[in-house]
């Protein structure tokens, strides 16, 4: 997902936890990244379509998700959203059964 899309969905959402310390203003990229950074998770340059932006992986997001998210938050979200990651081509399925080892913006 390109840097982009991910703020701007942030920004989006109503009362959550990160709001906070940004006093009101909302989030931008470099903030994003300066919360991304202490887990290991950094942006790269993705190409989706014809666009080429800086963005995040999913399966890098995946590890962090698991170690820092309770499992069953962390699975309402996955269910969530895994309609949306599936019709992704290259996305990686979570699915721990399944040999797919591909990764998803």
């Amino acid at each position: 997902m390109f840097t982009h899309t991910l703020v701007a969905g942030l920004n989006v959402l109503g009362s959550r936890p990160w709001k906070e310390p940004l006093k009101g203003k909302e989030a931008t990229d470099l903030w994003l990244a300066q919360q991304l950074r202490p887990y290991g998770i950094k942006p790269k340059t993705l190409r989706i379509g014809d666009k080429i932006l800086k963005g995040y992986l999913y399966a890098d997001m995946l590890e962090t998700f698991h170690r820092y998210i309770p499992k069953s938050d962390l699975k309402a979200l996955l269910s969530e959203n895994t309609p949306e990651l599936e019709n992704n081509p290259g996305s990686k399925n979570d699915d721990p059964n399944d040999g797919s080892q591909s990764a998803a913006a």
